[in-house]
C-alpha cells in the first residue's frame, strides 16, 4: 500500500489544490454574480452551462489524454482553465460569465478525467476502495477547507480571482516534477449506451442523476440561499463549509454498510433521511420566518447541523449508485460505464440548478431545498420497488452467465472499461 500512496502522491497534492480552487471559487462566483446585480436565472444558467460543458468535456478530453498523456493533458486543461477564471473581472456581462463558466466546466471535466483514470489506473480489486475513499477525503476536505479562503478578501474586490487563479495554476506542478510513471492507456475500447445502462441499472444510473441534481444546486445556489437569509460572508462560509466538508463524515460508515447489505436497501435510509433533513430545512425557515439575523443567532446551530446531516447523506447517494451500477459491470469493462455514469451526474447538475433558481425565485430560499427533497422521495421509491420485486440480486461475480458486449468505440474516461447486463435490473 506505501508504494501504491507513493505512485500517486503527487496526483492527490494536485487532487488538493484542485479541490481548494473549485471549493472556493465555486462559492465566490456565486456570491460575485449577486454582487454585480446578475439575476438567480443567469446564476442557475451559469451553473447548468458548467455541468452542459462537464458532459462534453466528459466525452472529449479522453481523446486528449489518449494523444499527449496523463500529465500533458492535465497540464494543458490546467493552464486553460487558470485563464477562464481570470478574465471573469473583465466585464460583467452576462454571456459572457455564462460562457465562460461553462468553458470552465469543460476544463474541469477534463481535470477528473485524467485524476480518476490516473486512480484507476494504478489500483486493483484488493486495494481499490482504500485508494478512492482517500481521493474522496481529500477532494471533500479541500473543497470544504477552501471555503474558508473567501475570508482572504473581500468578494466585491478582484483578489479572489487572482487567488483561484494561482491555485488552478500551481495544481500542474505536482504531475509535472513526478517521476512517477503515466498510466498505460488500453488499446481496446468499448461502446455502451445510456439506456443499455439504464436497463442494466437503473436504481444506480438514477441515484448518480438525483446526486447531480443535489450537488449542482448546492454548489450553485447554496450560497445565494445563505446570502437571501442574510447571512454575512463568514457566516455564508461556514454554512457552506458545513454542506460540502460533511461528506467526509459519512462517506465510510455508509460504504461499509452498503458492502454487508443490500445497496438498494441502504439507499432506501439514505433517501428517507434527506427527506426528512429537507423537511427540517423547510420547518426551520417557516419558524424564523426567514429573518437573517434571528435566524442565525437564534437557530445557527440547527442551521449548520441541518446543513452538515444533508451535506452528509447527499454525497453518499453518488458512491452508492456507482457501487450498484458496477455490481453488475465486467472489471476489465470498468471506464464506459463510468463515463456514463457521470454523464447521468452531469445530466442532474445541468438540469437542476436551473429548475431550483427558478424554484427559489417563486419559493423563497426554501426552493433550494425543495427539489432535492421531492426526488428524493421518487429515487427511495424506486429503490424500494427493485429491492422488493429482485430481493435476491446478486452481483455480476455471483452469477455465471457470459455477458456479450457491444462493439467498441471512444469514451471520455478510457482507462479500463465497463459493460452492464443489458435486461438485467440493478
Amino acid at each position: 500500500m506505501q508504494s501504491l500512496l507513493s505512485s500517486v502522491l503527487a496526483l492527490l497534492i494536485s487532487v488538493a489544490l484542485l479541490s481548494l480552487a473549485v471549493g472556493m471559487f465555486g462559492t465566490f462566483l456565486g456570491l460575485r454574480a449577486s454582487i454585480e446585480g446578475l439575476s438567480n436565472e443567469i446564476i442557475g444558467l451559469m451553473s447548468s452551462g458548467y455541468y452542459a460543458a462537464f458532459i462534453a468535456g466528459s466525452l472529449i478530453c479522453g481523446r486528449m489524454i489518449n494523444a499527449i498523456g496523463h500529465t500533458r493533458a492535465f497540464a494543458v486543461l490546467a493552464s486553460i482553465n487558470a485563464a477562464l477564471v481570470v478574465a471573469f473581472p473583465l466585464s460583467d456581462w452576462p454571456p459572457l460569465w455564462i460562457a465562460l463558466r461553462a468553458a470552465t466546466g469543460f476544463c474541469i471535466a477534463g481535470i477528473y478525467v485524467v485524476i480518476e483514470s490516473w486512480l484507476n489506473a494504478r489500483a486493483n480489486p484488493s486495494n481499490r476502495g482504500t485508494l478512492l475513499s482517500l481521493y474522496l477525503i481529500v477532494t471533500y476536505g479541500g473543497l470544504g477547507t477552501g471555503q474558508f479562503l473567501l475570508n482572504l478578501a473581500d468578494p466585491h474586490n478582484d483578489r479572489l480571482f487572482l487567488i483561484a487563479t494561482i491555485l488552478f495554476s500551481l495544481m500542474a506542478v505536482p504531475l509535472s516534477l513526478s517521476r512517477a510513471k503515466m498510466p498505460v492507456l488500453p488499446q481496446t475500447r468499448v461502446r455502451l449506451s445510456i439506456m443499455e445502462l439504464l436497463r442494466g441499472a437503473p436504481v444506480g444510473t438514477s441515484a448518480c442523476v438525483w446526486s447531480g441534481i443535489s450537488c449542482g444546486a448546492v454548489y450553485g445556489l447554496g450560497p445565494i440561499f445563505a446570502q437571501d437569509l442574510g447571512l454575512e460572508v463568514s457566516q455564508i462560509a461556514q454554512f457552506m463549509s458545513a454542506l460540502v466538508m460533511s461528506g467526509l463524515l459519512l462517506q465510510y460508515p455508509v460504504g461499509r454498510l452498503s458492502d454487508r447489505f443490500d445497496r438498494r436497501a441502504v439507499l432506501v435510509w439514505v433517501c428517507l433521511l434527506i427527506v426528512v433533513t429537507c423537511a427540517g430545512m423547510h420547518a426551520l425557515l417557516l419558524y424564523f420566518n426567514g429573518s437573517g439575523l434571528q435566524l442565525w443567532y437564534g437557530a445557527r446551530y440547527w442551521l449548520l447541523g441541518l446543513a452538515a446531516l444533508y451535506g452528509g447523506l447527499s454525497f453518499t447517494v453518488y458512491p452508492l449508485g456507482v457501487s450498484m451500477a458496477n455490481d453488475q459491470v465486467r472489471p476489465e469493462q470498468m471506464v464506459p460505464a463510468a463515463g456514463l455514469l457521470l454523464i447521468s451526474y452531469s445530466i442532474g447538475a445541468t438540469l437542476g440548478p436551473a429548475a431550483v433558481a427558478w424554484l427559489m425565485e417563486y419559493m423563497g430560499p426554501i426552493g433550494l431545498f425543495a427539489l432535492p427533497g421531492a426526488s428524493a422521495v421518487l429515487l427511495g421509491v424506486l429503490s424500494l420497488w427493485r429491492l422488493l420485486r429482485y430481493p435476491e440480486l446478486l452481483p455480476r461475480e455471483g452469477r455465471d452467465d457470459p455477458v456479450p458486449l457491444p462493439e467498441s468505440t471512444p469514451r471520455a474516461l478510457e482507462i479500463g472499461a465497463s459493460a452492464v447486463r443489458p435486461g438485467e435490473p440493478g
